[in-house]
């Protein structure tokens, strides 16, 4: 799915510059930017970067024992099946996953599901949190990791930001607004006849002016009046279309209120977005 007036872009605006991943992450599911770009089984999140560093020496730091590792979540998990991948792991030759799993609608942690994986130098761990529950917390114990990777499983192997996007064209869906929060095809329909109530009729306006100043120009050719239309024409044309636009705002009536200061005009800058 695709998201108007700059793609993806549009969440900085959309969310603020002080949001939240979880509210990020809620941006990306509602618009499809939380699967991958093109297929594949597991998709990044935003509860967790790529960490790639000595991911134990904070917990170190701390006091907590060097051989337990705390997955620093940005949010709780929703409910998803996920994989842990952890690399470099100094510790015991048996590590374990422990995952916090909580109900949406308690307080309380329900006790933690653990998982037992066997000692490599990366291993990784699947693990599945059920719906109307979240993961809170996921700690490994009995051993260090160098590297740490989360990422959610998909839908299937197709189930990517293209795919949608090209299934969607297919059936003329052009993805959601993220400025209007409804589909890009609603906006257009919205927008198509306003538009076209305007162009129309200043269109055929101008070719009926147009061929009028063309036979009047034939009629008295070399004249005074053919002269006279060309000078006005060359001048009109080369006005920018921006002064219209702005002359336009400034003496057409619009549905914006502007603000009046002694009974004369604001301009157009007093006049607000529709």
């Amino acid at each position: 799915m695709c998201c108007s007036r700059g793609g993806r872009f549009a969440r900085a605006g959309h969310q603020g510059k002080n949001a939240s991943a979880e509210a990020l992450a809620a941006f990306d599911a509602k618009y499809g930017y939380d699967k991958p770009l093109f297929c594949g089984h597991w998709a990044r999140l935003r509860a967790l970067e790529d960490r790639k560093r000595d991911c134990g020496a904070g917990n170190a730091e701390r006091g907590v024992r060097s051989a337990e590792y705390r997955v620093p979540l940005a949010y709780a998990l929703p409910a998803g099946t996920y994989r842990l991948s952890l690399g470099g792991l100094t510790g015991d030759d048996h590590p374990s996953v422990s995952v916090a799993i909580q109900p949406i609608d308690a307080a309380r942690l329900s006790p933690t599901v653990s998982l037992a994986c066997a000692a490599a130098a990366t291993w990784q761990v699947v693990f599945t949190v059920p719906e109307e529950s979240r993961a809170a917390a996921i700690v490994v114990t009995g051993a260090v990791p160098a590297s740490a990777r989360l990422r959610q499983r998909t839908g299937h192997f197709f189930d990517s930001q293209l795919c949608h996007f090209l299934y969607g064209l297919v059936r003329g869906e052009l993805g959601s607004s993220a400025e209007y929060d409804t589909s890009v095809a609603q906006v257009l329909r919205s927008g198509i006849w306003p538009s076209l109530a305007i162009t129309v009729p200043i269109l055929a306006g101008g070719t009926i002016l147009a061929v009028m100043l063309g036979l009047f120009c034939a009629m008295w050719r070399g004249g005074g009046v053919d002269r006279s239309i060309l000078l006005v024409s060359t001048l009109l044309m080369s006005v920018n279309y921006v002064v219209w636009v702005l002359a336009g705002q400034y003496f057409l009536p619009s549905g914006c209120t502007s603000s009046r200061s002694g009974g004369s005009r604001t301009g157009p800058t007093s006049c607000c977005r529709c």
